[in-house]
């Protein structure tokens, strides 16, 4: 199976080249397209995510249920969700669900382990921002996110919560150059933030560095250049 390009040769080649090239000046995507995806990713799912809940009602097994059913309501600003589970004798377990308003619906189920809404990291970045005086901005971030969705979803709901604090929504992550170095990621996160200000390509005085551990835990730090003042 060919790809379609076996027969181009240099001109071709060439032109193609050009043609890109005439694109990247009449119709450049935007600076900020990465940034956008990544929140627009995570924004897309809010109503679901973050969704309140209304009403809990357990009802017990007796003369007018075999099982124990449980009523759960949800809501958010765009949806409703209804769920009833069913817990029979045996200990199967059975979920019927409804959605308001009417429509097609993705369906996503989920265990304990694999909801993550960034509060872990959230609270750490919340901690490392107190550090920060009123009207000042973070202008680095550096973290470990290696493309697992989990990594990037946290990243999506916790910067929600924090970015006021930040100037730019964009981060720096090493894992494409150095690979994933488990315990030592703290360290080299904060070598890259002081070797961007010795070399002149940083954003600006503040960094904030940030990690995650697979057990679960969070940790953020906010540095600053020295002799900034």
């Amino acid at each position: 199976m060919s790809d379609g390009t076996d027969d181009l040769d240099h001109m071709d080649a060439q032109i193609l080249a050009e043609i890109d090239d005439a694109f990247a000046v009449l119709d450049p995507p935007p600076a900020d397209l990465d940034e956008r995806v990544i929140v627009t990713l995570a924004t897309s799912r809010l109503d679901a995510e973050l969704a309140r809940l209304v009403e809990d009602v357990l009802v017990r097994p007796g003369a007018r249920a075999s099982g124990r059913v449980r009523t759960v309501r949800f809501e958010s600003a765009g949806l409703e969700v209804l769920l009833q589970v069913v817990v029979t004798g045996t200990g199967a377990v059975r979920v019927d669900g409804w959605l308001a308003p009417a429509g097609v619906a993705v369906v996503e189920l989920r265990t304990s382990d694999d909801v993550c809404l960034g509060e872990g990291l959230t609270t750490a970045m919340t901690q490392a921002l107190a550090t920060v005086e009123p009207g000042r901005f973070v202008d680095d971030v550096y973290c470990d996110i290696n493309g697992e969705r989990y990594r990037t979803e946290e990243w999506g709901f916790a910067l929600l919560r924090v970015q006021e604090r930040l100037r730019s929504t964009t981060y720096k992550t090493p894992v494409g150059d150095y690979g994933d170095v488990g315990a030592a990621t703290g360290a080299l996160l904060l070598i890259l933030a002081v070797q961007a200000w010795q070399r002149g390509y940083s954003g600006g005085d503040l960094s904030m560095v940030w990690s995650s551990s697979d057990r679960g835990l969070r940790s953020a730090a906010v540095v600053e250049r020295g002799n900034a003042r």
